[in-house]
This record gives C-alpha cells, sequence and structure tokens, in this order.
C-alpha cells in the first residue's frame, strides 16, 4: 500500500501535473461536483483519510484470514480445505451484509447511478458521496474486525483449547 501510494505521489506530483491542476483547478471542481460542506476539503485530510482508511482495511485482511484459518480447523478431516472454503463464506457473507448496509444509506441509488453517466446532475456532489462512502466502509471494517477477533477468541479459547 505504501509503495502504491508513493507511485501516485510520483506521478502525480510532477510540475507539469501540478501546473496543469493549478490552471484548472475550478473547472475540474465543478465536474466532480465539490460543492456544499466539502468544497474545502485540503488534500491533507483526503489523504490522511485514506491512509487511515487503508490500515483499517489492512487489519481486516488479516484478521479475516486468521478467522478463515480458525475455523478451518473445527473440520476433522481436511483442514486447509475447511480454512479456504470459511474464507470464501466469511467475505461473501460480509459483502453481502456490506451491500445492505450501503443499499440502505442510499449510496447504491439512482443518484449515482445517473451520476456516473456521461451527464451527472447539477446536485451531485462526488466528494460527498465518496467521504461517505469511506466513512460508511470504514465502521463496515472495524465491526467485521471485532466480530471476527471474537469469534476467533472464542473458537480458541472453547473449542480448540489453544488459549
Amino acid at each position: 500500500m505504501i509503495l502504491l501510494l508513493a507511485s501516485f505521489y510520483i506521478i502525480s506530483a510532477t510540475p507539469f501535473v501540478v501546473d496543469a491542476f493549478n490552471d484548472n483547478k475550478d473547472l475540474i471542481l465543478r465536474e466532480l461536483g465539490v460543492t456544499g460542506k466539502y468544497a474545502d476539503v485540503s488534500m491533507g485530510a483526503i489523504v490522511a483519510g485514506l491512509i487511515f482508511f487503508l490500515v483499517i482495511s489492512a487489519i481486516t485482511s488479516v484478521i479475516t484470514i486468521y478467522a478463515s484459518i480458525i475455523l478451518g480447523q473445527l473440520f476433522s478431516g481436511h483442514r486447509i480445505l475447511g480454512a479456504v472454503v470459511s474464507y470464501f463464506a466469511l467475505t461473501t457473507v460480509v459483502s453481502v451484509i456490506s451491500f445492505a448496509v450501503m443499499a440502505i444509506y442510499g449510496l447504491f441509488s439512482d443518484t449515482f447511478l445517473i451520476a456516473s453517466s456521461s451527464a451527472p446532475p447539477a446536485d451531485f456532489n462526488f466528494i460527498a458521496y465518496m467521504i461517505d462512502l469511506l466513512k460508511v466502509t470504514t465502521v463496515l471494517s472495524v465491526a467485521v474486525d471485532v466480530v471476527l477477533y471474537i469469534l476467533s477468541y472464542y473458537i480458541m479459547k472453547k473449542k480448540i483449547n489453544l488459549i
């Protein structure tokens, strides 16, 4: 993740790109629909939010793999196959729950589908949409982390007797 961010910075921080962005900043922000409360969001705040989200996502990935391995130990015969099946089952359940939560919050609404077409509506704010999406996704990731950690701890203590 660090290499990905560093390479993106190296590509986008060239003088040509920075000058082009500064010359066309108003047009770019208007095309992205940046208005309202997120119009003054600084680049530092966006980068800090993305780094925080990347750290949470990395922790979620590790805990998901860890929980899958522990669930695989509950299978009597093929434990490795059980771990792989557990991983796919966990990620499928988390994906379905994430989709349901995002649909409830309206992040998969017709507004986004219309806005992603060639002519977005005038009231669509891309930055606000992305910030709301990152907030919901971060909360879901933390919730998944907590649930999988508690599940893993319980299985290791009560079923496998490793703790």
